[in-house]
């Protein structure tokens, strides 16, 4: 007969295992698994699965265990040895599970998670689950499909019930090779030995850019003075403590004139390093003309940015999608202001909003429309590009401001137009009473377009097309 060989916690070692059960010893064991459609918990016989964590047998107060096969694990043991953050949201029962590669969510119940913001179906619909053990209450996780997605390998012994995972290896280490800047132009170039994974970042009267995985050449000075009309100076050096996945880390530092702010800014990355240039001023964004024959006043308008606070949405290059929702949503509410439309915010700030509470704050305040602003993501392509708006069902009032609103954003943006889209199943679009859409402004997952909703002035486009779209409605309305 197989057995499984069971690590008690370090807790329960200390205490020299008095009273306490071999958890598993025998290879099954009985545990209470909790089922969402009662609410209880079920006492069910399971098979027990030994956990190996980079060839270190893992101790728990939990057992790992099989369930319709697959392997769960605590969520936390996991975690943990994957430089992971966990997130417990009880109002909608969903595991966050934050790390620099990608935010996973997992609801209860639910065969579907959401990996940067992208429905993915689970491997043979098993997601996570509560289970109480000798008195211990613990969240669970399918093993193969967290660990993957954060980067780890996976194996399993079937002759042991043994699974051992490999946490991810170390990037890659490369060189910063010289950074310059050009006073005229107030062009900077940062050279590197290889193609740079950068994260950056607007910090007011500076632009921060975080070179990973990277080391600066001996030698180089430290800093580069610029006196242009945007530049003062460069500033570099090694930054290697502060991200717990990346041993080593350049930090350069572009310190910006009064006058100058990240917005006037590009950059484009290349096999040989990145280049940092002056923004093309473009077009002004369009403007936003009120009907002077409609009273606006009358009219209450629902703006919800998608995601904030515990929920980042999705995550690209150090960019989360709740800031880029949130910045573009303020944009609108002002414009609809201008027009005197009484516009009521879902959230305002950084702040963890239920997802199930957005439609009620609508409903609640008798709003006439209901707008959620969204960004996109795709897991299997970093070139799709485009904006789409979605919807509760056809041939109803929902539909019509979707196409309204399509209209308008692609014509303020010039941005590739991917239509309608009906989504019954959208919790915000199903349960608001009023017309209700959601719209994607754009794919993270994408570098050009990520670069764009990064941008205040393509944003001010986006906002633009929103609020005009959505005057356009209230005043055929």
């Amino acid at each position: 007969m197989k057995r499984i060989a069971w690590f008690l916690s370090v807790v329960l070692l200390l205490s020299n295992l008095l009273g306490v059960p071999a958890a598993a010893a025998s290879g099954t064991v009985a545990l209470g698994i909790f089922h969402p459609d009662t609410g209880q918990y079920r006492q069910t016989q399971v098979q027990t699965a030994q956990l190996i964590f980079d060839g270190e047998p893992i101790q728990s107060d939990m057992p790992s265990f099989i369930l319709n096969s697959r392997t769960m694990v605590p969520v936390r043991i996991l975690a943990e040895r994957l430089s992971a953050e966990v997130l417990w949201v009880p109002d909608n029962q969903q595991v966050i599970i934050l790390s620099e590669k990608n935010t996973i969510v997992l609801t209860i119940g639910s065969p579907v998670a959401q990996v940067d913001g992208v429905d993915t179906t689970l491997p043979d619909g098993v997601s996570v689950g509560l289970a109480k053990y000798d008195g211990v209450e613990r969240t669970l996780v399918p093993l193969r499909f967290v660990s993957e997605q954060l980067g780890a390998e996976v194996t399993w012994d079937n002759d042991t019930y043994t699974a051992s995972v490999t946490s991810p290896a170390p990037s890659a280490v490369y060189s910063v090779t010289d950074i310059a800047a050009d006073p005229a132009s107030c062009l900077v170039t940062i050279a590197t030995s290889s193609r740079p994974d950068c994260n950056i970042k607007d910090f007011g009267n500076r632009v921060v850019i975080d070179i990973l995985d990277a080391v600066l050449t001996s030698g180089m000075p430290g800093s580069v003075a610029v006196n242009g009309s945007l530049v003062k100076a460069v500033r570099y050096s090694q930054y290697d403590q502060y991200y717990k996945d990346h041993a080593r880390v350049v930090r350069v530092v572009l310190d910006l004139t009064d006058t100058a702010s990240y917005s006037d800014f590009s950059f484009e990355t290349g096999d040989t390093g990145l280049l940092i240039r002056p923004a093309e001023s473009g077009e002004a964004p369009p403007v936003v003309t009120p009907d002077p024959s409609v009273d606006y006043s009358q009219f209450t308008v629902v703006l919800d940015p998608g995601h904030g606070g515990a929920d980042c949405g999705a995550i690209y290059e150090g960019v989360n999608e709740k800031d880029i929702n949130l910045a573009v949503a303020l944009k609108v509410r002002s414009l609809l202001e201008q027009a005197r439309v009484n516009v009521i915010m879902t959230r305002d700030e950084d702040v963890t909003v239920g997802l199930y509470t957005r439609a009620p704050l609508a409903n609640d305040a008798q709003a006439d429309i209901f707008v959620s602003i969204h960004s996109n993501a795709s897991s299997t392509s970093n070139t799709v590009q485009g904006i789409y708006t979605c919807y509760y069902a056809d041939a109803t009032p929902g539909c019509d401001l979707a196409e309204t609103l399509q209209t308008a954003v692609i014509s303020s943006t010039g941005a590739f137009d991917r239509g309608l889209q009906c989504h019954p199943d959208y919790v915000v679009l199903r349960y608001t009473k009023m017309p209700a859409v959601l719209i994607e402004m754009g794919f993270m997952s994408t570098p050009a377009e990520l670069s764009c909703l990064m941008d205040d002035g393509y944003r001010d486009s986006l906002a633009s097309g929103i609020a005009g779209g959505i005057l356009n409605y209230l005043s055929a309305d």
